[in-house]
């Protein structure tokens, strides 16, 4: 596979993608202005500055180019940023020829920049299911997801998921030792990674031939928001996703559902009944999701598909007092460590709130690091305790 070399001008159009607040449409009015292709770097971003309001560009997007134009004042420093790293940079415009995944493609709101790391031709093939499930995996799903990835490895299959602790992960490690492709794709850039107990792993699967990728720049760190928009890409460059252990709230039914909508397989596995943690899976199987506990029954899933499940979103996910929370940890987060923004980032997603035991499993912090910073942000008023449970202040 042929990656398009990082010219200048390609690595304006990267640089703008990559800016918050731009995006694929921001990107189109920009480009509409015809001699942007003819300027320097640095006037690019002179250009944009003064004329982007005029151009219908939000004041996000302005802040965002504004703070590239301070990190990279040249285009060999954007250049040398990824290099630094070993990212490879693929375009939508490059379709499949230039390396841009077939089946993410397919779908109507695909990344229109990816970073990377690791082999890029592993995002070629197309017969790679997604694995994905409850961080807080119980001894039940962990023993599922390391049988049943090493399973599908087995019939061929590559595993794709989003790199987080618990199922995710498990999948992921799970289908590399057994010898197979596994793409992680990542909510936030390559300068991070989210919890950093997980840094040797990627660097081993990526240093024996396995790929991450990322829609975001290197300097993004892990914010609450990144995680849905993640789940969209996990689910396109996959023929189908299986949910392997979930609770009814689980981030996992994002993906599900936004599979069925590309009109992919989706498929469940079975759990104890009494476990909360198969709740979610449940839930999946009673809107139609096909019944799945083996490698071969995935296989046999995903190369006859029929056009995906009708089923609507479950409920829960779009709830809107749940989503009003994400709001309010992300806007509360802005400038705050990046220890005390993935605490928010984890009580947003906990309406009822978490005891310090489960915040330390979730966060990845010592339980010394982890009282310090609950500490700081109940002086800030950002969070509150009640008894032994910690939640968002109510506002």
């Amino acid at each position: 596979m042929m990656t398009k070399e990082l010219t200048p001008d390609r690595a304006i159009k990267v640089a703008l993608l990559s800016c918050s607040g731009v995006g694929p449409r921001g990107w189109e009015r920009i480009r509409a202005w015809k001699q942007i292709e003819k300027m320097t770097w640095q006037g690019v971003w002179e250009k944009v500055l003064t004329r982007g309001e005029q151009w219908g560009l939000k004041s996000e997007a302005l802040r965002g180019v504004a703070e590239l134009k301070e990190k990279m004042p040249d285009w060999e420093n954007f250049e040398e940023e990824l290099k630094i790293e070993g990212i490879w940079v693929i375009l939508a415009e490059d379709g499949v020829e230039g390396g841009y995944p077939p089946l993410l493609q397919e779908i109507p709101d695909h990344p229109e920049i990816l970073f990377g790391r690791g082999t890029k031709d592993n995002l070629l093939p197309i017969t790679q299911v997604a694995m994905v499930g409850t961080r807080r995996a119980t001894s039940y799903g962990r023993m599922a997801a390391r049988c049943l990835a090493e399973e599908v490895v087995a019939e061929g299959l590559g595993v794709v998921s989003g790199f987080m602790y618990g199922i995710d992960v498990i999948c992921q490690r799970a289908a590399h030792l057994a010898g197979g492709i596994t793409t992680g794709v990542l909510g936030y850039g390559f300068n991070y990674c989210f919890p950093q107990s997980q840094k040797p792993l990627m660097e081993e699967m990526i240093s024996q031939g396995q790929t991450m990728i990322t829609e975001f720049p290197p300097w993004q760190m892990p914010l609450a928001g990144n995680f849905p928009a993640r789940n969209r890409i996990v689910a396109g460059l996959s023929l189908g996703t299986v949910v392997v252990e979930a609770a009814a709230e689980s981030g996992s039914l994002i993906t599900a559902n936004l599979a069925a909508d590309y009109g992919r397989e989706v498929m469940a596995v079975p759990g104890p009944i009494k476990s909360i943690y198969s709740e979610g899976t449940r839930a999946l199987l009673k809107l139609g999701a096909t019944w799945v506990g083996s490698g071969a029954e995935i296989k046999a899933a995903v190369t006859s598909l029929d056009g995906g499940l009708p089923f609507s979103q479950v409920a829960p996910i779009n709830d809107q007092s749940y989503q009003l929370k994400q709001k309010a940890a992300q806007a509360l987060s802005a400038n705050l460590p990046m220890e005390q923004k993935i605490i928010l980032e984890n009580l947003s997603r906990e309406p009822l709130g978490l005891k310090a035991e489960q915040l330390m499993i979730a966060t990845d912090l010592t339980l010394v690091d982890l009282q310090s910073h609950l500490i700081l942000l109940q002086l800030d008023g950002q969070i509150e305790q009640i008894g032994e449970v910690f939640s968002l202040a109510q506002r």
